[in-house]
């Protein structure tokens, strides 16, 4: 059974709804069989979680994501060990924002980037209260609106790096200023999906994807310069997408991701070698999702946020004119929109109102692809309306 998002004009309607409730739970997983355990009940007053908004804090663990309902207008810390919400403070979805957090463990301080309406500032946040303060005077120059939600936080030189296309831009956090942003040495085919920072072996690393072959390999990346090194020959996990994490204490690198159907995964690769130690479904039901996972490197633990679709009905029919259908929402890849009448012209914008997506149909129904969009929160417009969507 599909999972829909069903968003109805406010006029009067004759027709047969979509009825569904829905939650977001704090999981555990065990990566050796890839079986999890919800963490208490689902977490109040939510719906909808920004995933470029996550972070995970060990110091006190609490995993810290933006969330809502409606909207994702709350900054929420969930207490790992029972799912209780520690704090949930009001934080902005519109104007000024502060996207992709990262926490300094070594510091006890939570970072992002706080993007005033113009340009990127490196920022502090306060997790309690929601508020952030900007870091130095200067913003970070060539960090544009195409920010495609791969960060990473250096704990033992104070470093925040941001991903834009193939650039990595090194960041000082106690000052705010640019250190250096080189371009990697990435083929046309390859994409970096994500990275994360090794602590332990005091380097970045990250996955990437080659579209041509369908090979995910783990690398090494030199912030200096830019130059990545292969580690192994990769892997074949088909044509997903999805989200990872870095174990240090066994040095194993986590990839939760989906093929483009109802089952999810994750692959577990040894960082020495790159070699694939274990690639395991995951049980959910269908409709739901997994959409950030993070590992703990004091308690030992992987953790997750899951999306569950708890209970859906069908549509019959559909007579108003007036209603969109868009499913599924979350998506990691397609979209599908369906009216009565004619769609027309289809625009997707991002959260800073800029054209991500542009399209125009002479149909009812209509499949669009959103994968090469970054993970985050659209608005998509159609017959004079607007309606939100997610990328995972």
């Amino acid at each position: 059974m599909k999972t829909y998002t069903t968003i109805l004009a406010l006029v009067a309607s004759f027709i047969s709804l979509l009825s569904f409730s829905q939650g977001e739970y704090l999981i555990q997983i065990d990566p050796a069989t890839g079986s999890y355990n919800k963490i208490g009940a689902a977490i109040a007053g939510i719906r909808w979680v920004y995933p470029n908004v996550k972070c995970y804090d060990e110091t006190h663990g609490s995993y810290i994501f933006q969330g809502g309902d409606p909207d994702p207008d709350h900054l929420y810390s969930i207490d790992v060990t029972n799912g209780s919400i520690i704090s949930n403070p009001f934080f902005s979805i519109t104007g000024s924002t502060v996207r992709e957090l990262k926490y300094d463990n070594t510091n006890d301080l939570l970072y992002g980037l706080y993007w005033d309406g113009a340009q990127f500032f490196l920022a502090s946040v306060n997790p309690t209260n929601g508020l952030h303060t900007q870091i130095g005077t200067n913003p970070i120059s060539g960090l544009g609106s195409t920010l495609q939600g791969v960060t990473a936080f250096d704990e033992n030189h104070h470093r925040y790096f941001a991903l834009e296309s193939n650039q990595i831009f090194s960041i000082d956090a106690i000052t705010g200023a640019l250190i250096s942003s080189p371009i990697m040495s990435l083929t046309a085919d390859e994409h970096l999906l994500h990275f994360y920072y090794n602590t332990a072996l005091d380097t970045l690393n990250g996955l990437i994807h080659n579209s041509l072959t369908q090979i995910y390999t783990l690398i090494s990346i030199n912030t200096t310069t830019g130059v990545i090194t292969r580690i192994g020959s990769g892997t074949t996990f088909g044509n997903g997408d999805g989200t990872s994490t870095i174990d240090q204490l066994n040095q194993q690198y986590f990839y939760n991701y989906t093929t483009g159907g109802t089952a999810t995964y994750l692959a577990t690769m040894d960082i020495a070698t790159g070699n694939l130690v274990s690639n395991n479904s995951i049980p959910i039901s269908n409709g739901s999702n997994i959409h950030s996972i993070s590992y703990d490197n004091i308690k030992n633990n992987l953790y997750g946020i899951q999306w569950e679709n708890d209970s859906v009905s069908s549509i019959t029919t559909i007579n108003n004119p007036d209603e969109v259908i868009i499913y599924p929402v979350p998506t990691f890849d397609n979209i599908i929109i369906e009216s009565s009448s004619v769609l027309g012209d289809i625009t997707i914008v991002d959260y800073i109102g800029q054209v991500a997506l542009q399209t125009k149909s002479d149909k009812k129904r209509e499949q669009i692809d959103i994968s090469n969009l970054a993970s985050g929160v659209y608005i998509l417009e159609t017959q004079r309306k607007r309606y939100k969507i997610i990328r995972n």
